[in-house]
């Protein structure tokens, strides 16, 4: 017989706050303090199949298993993504967060929550902030991280100042893009994504390839990984206005997961966001790369990867000609943010 889908019933979670103290070697030592009750954003249910989603950015807390359930059919673990590359016109986008699935999860009473929040963009000659990562530790079984992504990397000539020291896009559970590089210096760099070192290991990809060589610079990013593909790649000598590359699409693996828990009805009414629907392929995808920023006056433009991806930055430079700005990773896809931009948060889905 197949198990049930999720969960056959639900109830609320309840904090318990320990009040009593240690005496060791004299002093008054207090107890960790317990963790926060975890809240669902959503619990919905569809013939006897619950589904529970953990949207809200924290850096912990703790759900209490509702009574008699002892294991959960399906768990999806969403990492935030990295944020866009900085320091001038033409950054690497960030790298999506990692997605993790687990099935037929034996739990106890509580399981502990953490919800990754999407990396900043980035500033200096730094790369992208990193995606927070997003954490369930279940004390009947493993702990699982699905790691945040990676940052896109600098426009290493850009107007906050030339970068003395290469700066690729960073690693992460997908890696981050490449900026514009070091005046004259022939590059061959890739990010690589953290996925297949997780427990279980999860998706991911590596961040675009960047290869350059020649004199002066090249005025766009490379695109940050997603969860199903690597990022646009640039190989290229031109020094002048050029695309960037694509974020990495997203994976759709879990389309019928995210499609069974948007019919399921919730109480009070709340309809699930989960999930980035794709018209090409009738299919929700999630963690999609940011796109690298890009010089392109009209067509070619780099966009972001399927399941939530930011678009780069698409700026002239010496004319200071914006002809579209970057946008963020979408909240709650662990969508990587486009070059210049930040990343989107994670989720947990039951």
């Amino acid at each position: 017989m197949k198990p049930p889908k999720v969960l056959s019933y639900f109830a609320t979670a309840v904090a318990v706050v320990l009040t009593s103290v240690l005496v060791v070697g004299g002093a008054i030592e207090q107890p960790a303090k317990a963790l926060a009750a975890c809240i669902p954003n959503r619990t919905a249910t569809s013939a006897g199949i619950t589904y529970v989603e953990f949207t809200t950015v924290t850096a912990g807390c703790t759900w209490a298993v509702p009574s008699g359930v002892t294991s959960l059919a399906e768990v999806l673990i969403v990492a935030g993504g990295g944020g866009g590359g900085g320091n001038g016109y033409w950054a690497g986008g960030g790298g999506a967060g990692e997605v993790i699935h687990l099935s037929s999860v034996l739990v106890g009473s509580t399981i502990d929550i953490t919800i990754g929040a999407g990396g900043a963009a980035g500033s200096g000659c730094t790369t992208g902030g990193l995606g927070g990562a997003s954490v369930f530790a279940n004390p009947s079984d493993l702990t699982s991280t699905a790691f945040g992504g990676g940052g896109g990397g600098p426009d290493h000539q850009g107007t906050g100042g030339n970068c003395s020291t290469l700066v690729p896009g960073a690693t992460g559970g997908s890696g981050g893009g490449m900026g514009q590089t070091i005046n004259g210096l022939t590059v061959n760099s890739t990010s690589a994504s953290t996925a297949l070192t997780s427990t279980p290991p999860g998706h991911g990809k590596s961040g675009g390839t960047y290869v350059f060589s020649g004199s002066g610079g090249y005025r766009g990013g490379t695109g940050g990984g997603g969860a199903g593909a690597q990022g646009g790649s640039l190989n290229v000598t031109a020094n002048s206005l050029a695309p960037g590359g694509a974020g990495g699409n997203g994976t759709n693996l879990f389309h019928t997961l995210f499609n069974e828990n948007r019919l399921a009805v919730s109480s009070p009414t709340l309809n699930s966001t989960l999930g980035v629907f794709v018209s090409a392929d009738q299919k929700y995808y999630v963690a999609g790369g940011g796109s690298g920023s890009q010089s392109v006056v009209t067509g070619g433009f780099a966009a972001g990867g399927y399941g939530g991806g930011g678009t780069g930055n698409n700026n002239a430079g010496k004319s200071n000609t914006t002809y579209a700005s970057c946008t963020a990773g979408l909240p709650k896809t662990g969508g990587g943010g486009g070059g210049r931009c930040a990343g989107g948060s994670g989720f947990i889905l039951i």
